[in-house]
């Protein structure tokens, strides 16, 4: 933002335009340390309705309390969302301790709010009532410094005596990393899969190819190794040992090779040698010394049957089977590893919820989260034709069509002039259409373009 290029805001029309505590998330998104910082309306625009969505996500919660699920929260997936929350105050006190206010809206807002929407995902019977109100408190608490005005109108909603600011801070429960560990797992190996079948699907799609389209799979085998290949085993071994003698970094793969080539279990693999040593390599770099460790520190199959509705749910499965690998062939054998399962795709006729579909059972427990509606109606816009000015993020921003308070609501000339600013473009003639191929010049009112994308081009 800049005066001399004209896209600039007073202090009154940003307190109009974005609300007192929306300006306050976007300064302090706008960078920690000595570095410049970069206030961008794009950012503004987003931060302003993650708040009024966390208010309306509450509002509805509250509603809906009754339904949430009660009684024993020592599930998996509560007893992780009540890890990753107790995370959550230690780093954000230790950013606000240290004066680094992006770093603690990341950990105390971003960070968080993504941790509710994952336990959200993975609940197949629902979230429980506990855990989530003790959510609202500590977000609330977490993001009061930098929030005050929102946060002390929740604190009162949820019926807290006094105001926010004076309430103290939360407390720091029992943080547990080995449950943190196969909480990252389980999210690592779903998307893993989910990748899997989209181009198991693309591939069978390329062979059909004028025909009709095959048919999606719907039963998986989950295969897990209890341990490493003999052989992988000992090549871990030796550049763990290696890397510690070389004060904490590898040797060249000259003398990696050399340590290993005479070790019995490795000679018939060793066209694979070259190639495990350097994903190993690579991974350590990436992941640290733990990428070396030959066990996982929590029981990788429990994990999986503690969370096998949610896989076939996310995967979008009838049946999602978690064996063993020593039950399948020799090569699955030799390829898996722990934290490394392979996962075989199948499609099985006449399987409705993972059986035949002349046994009866019960289908899976519907997910009954309220869902969560954005309170600010605002538009999508994409920049066709033509690239951002420098500094400008993107070609895509979403931009608000009124106030917080349902106020000061864009004229078509002024989400012209809006769309202008965020893109650095004032100086250039935009048009605003509903196609990208920008064949249809929109006018009148713009409140009905809420949650569309349009697109903006240059006029000639």
């Amino acid at each position: 933002m800049s005066k001399s290029t004209g896209n600039f805001l007073t202090l009154r029309q940003a307190l109009d335009k974005f609300s007192a505590d929306g300006m306050r998330l976007t300064l302090a998104d706008a960078g920690d340390t000595i570095e410049d910082a970069n206030f961008v309306e794009k950012m503004a625009d987003a931060g302003i309705l993650r708040l009024y969505t966390f208010h309306e996500w509450i509002k509805e919660i509250l509603e809906a309390k009754d339904s949430l699920r009660t009684g024993d929260a020592s599930s998996f997936n509560d007893r992780v969302f009540d890890s990753e929350i107790n995370r959550a105050i230690r780093m954000t006190e230790a950013n606000y301790e240290n004066m680094m206010y992006r770093e603690a809206l990341k950990t105390g807002f971003y960070e968080l709010q993504a941790a509710r929407d994952k336990y959200r995902e993975v609940c197949t019977k629902g979230m429980h009532r506990d855990l989530v109100f003790r959510f609202i408190e500590v977000q609330t608490l977490l993001l009061s410094p930098i929030c005050p005005h929102l946060c002390d109108h929740i604190w009162r909603k949820i019926d807290k005596s006094g105001s926010i600011v004076d309430a103290s801070w939360p407390v720091i429960g029992k943080e547990d990393e080995v449950l943190l560990q196969a909480s990252a797992y389980l999210e690592n190996i779903t998307h893993d899969m989910r990748l899997r079948i989209k181009n198991l699907i693309a591939q069978q799609a390329k062979k059909h190819k004028g025909g009709s389209p095959p048919p999606k799979p719907n039963h998986g085998v989950i295969y897990v190794a209890s341990s490493f290949p003999a052989w992988q085993h000992t090549t871990l071994t030796i550049m763990k040992n290696l890397y510690n003698a070389n004060n904490g970094s590898f040797p060249d793969n000259r003398e990696i090779m050399t340590a290993l080539k005479d070790k019995p279990e490795v000679k018939k693999y060793m066209k694979k040698l070259m190639s495990f040593v350097q994903f190993v390599r690579g991974s350590v770099e990436k992941d640290g010394l733990s990428a070396m460790d030959t066990t996982l520190p929590f029981d990788e199959k429990q994990v999986l049957l503690d969370n096998q509705q949610y896989l076939e749910k996310s995967l979008g499965l009838s049946r999602v089977e978690i064996k063993s690998s020593s039950e399948a062939d020799a090569k699955i054998q030799e390829d898996s590893a722990p934290g490394k399962p392979i996962t075989v795709f199948t499609t099985q006729e006449g399987l409705t919820n993972g059986i035949a579909n002349d046994v009866d059972k019960t289908p899976l427990a519907a997910d009954t989260t309220p869902l969560v509606t954005p309170v600010c109606r605002y538009v999508n816009v994409q920049l066709v034709g033509t690239k951002p000015a420098c500094g400008a993020k993107g070609q895509i921003a979403t931009i608000l069509l009124e106030n917080p308070k349902g106020e000061f609501i864009l004229t078509q000339h002024q989400l012209v002039d809006q769309v202008k600013s965020v893109f650095g473009l004032r100086d250039r003639k935009l048009a605003l259409c509903s196609s990208s191929a920008c064949d249809e010049v929109l006018s009148g009112e713009v409140l009905h373009l809420h949650g569309k994308t349009i697109y903006a081009c240059i006029k000639i």
